[in-house]
């Protein structure tokens, strides 16, 4: 089964960045400047990966096979109830990512209301440069949400808002067809606070 990123609690979390990714392929940027990625002042560390998956009670094999992409199986089902820290989902982005996955440096920030942003480094054949995203995710059932983009930036330059539109509708379509896939997912509750998310439903509780 295939999945995009990380561990099913994070979805909201990475929801912007993989949708960096989506759109910077569809527009095959080719950034002159590197630069690093915007810092949104988000201090991150291993400890809040392990803290967090530990808080959901979610057994992980091996997280940092579990990027962009990976295949993974699932096993049992587990009750989530929790806030999740800003530190915490970019750790567990990072850590999912070291080895294998296309996303480096990332940090995720809760800005409230339904509002998140994302910066973090894209390499890939198309791109590889620095991204930032900010933009609105509403949860629309218990295996489904949809990602109003706001801006998208590759290198400091703004994508044209056609390009967001089509990344947009295309990551709303791959990320609920794989949520709807997955066997003991149920999403009772979300609400993106101030520097957390809180999540509450029914997650695998082994993934390997």
């Amino acid at each position: 089964m295939k999945i995009f990123k990380t561990i099913v609690f994070a979805v909201l979390a990475i929801a912007l960045i993989a949708l960096v990714y989506i759109g910077v392929t569809v527009y095959r940027v080719s950034a002159s400047e590197q630069k690093d990625p915007k810092n949104l002042n988000v201090i991150y560390s291993r400890e809040s990966a392990s803290s967090a998956i530990a808080r959901a009670g979610v057994e992980v094999d091996d997280l940092s096979k579990l990027n962009l992409g990976s295949i993974f199986q699932s096993e049992g089902v587990v009750s989530v109830a929790s806030y999740f820290s800003d530190g915490e989902i970019s750790a567990l982005q990072n850590y999912a990512n070291e080895k294998n996955g296309p996303f480096k440096n990332v940090q995720i920030h809760f800005i409230g209301d339904g509002q998140v942003e994302g910066s973090g480094f894209v390499s890939h054949p198309q791109v590889n440069a620095p991204v930032y995203a900010r933009g609105t995710i509403s949860q629309t059932g218990s295996k489904s949400f949809s990602v109003d983009v706001e801006k998208v930036e590759v290198s400091g330059v703004k994508i044209p808002s056609y390009i967001t539109s089509i990344a947009e509708s295309r990551f709303n379509a791959y990320v609920n067809d794989i949520l709807s896939k997955i066997e003991g997912l149920d999403i009772k509750k979300v609400e993106i606070k101030d520097s957390s998310v809180f999540f509450e439903g029914d997650v695998p509780a082994h993934i390997k």
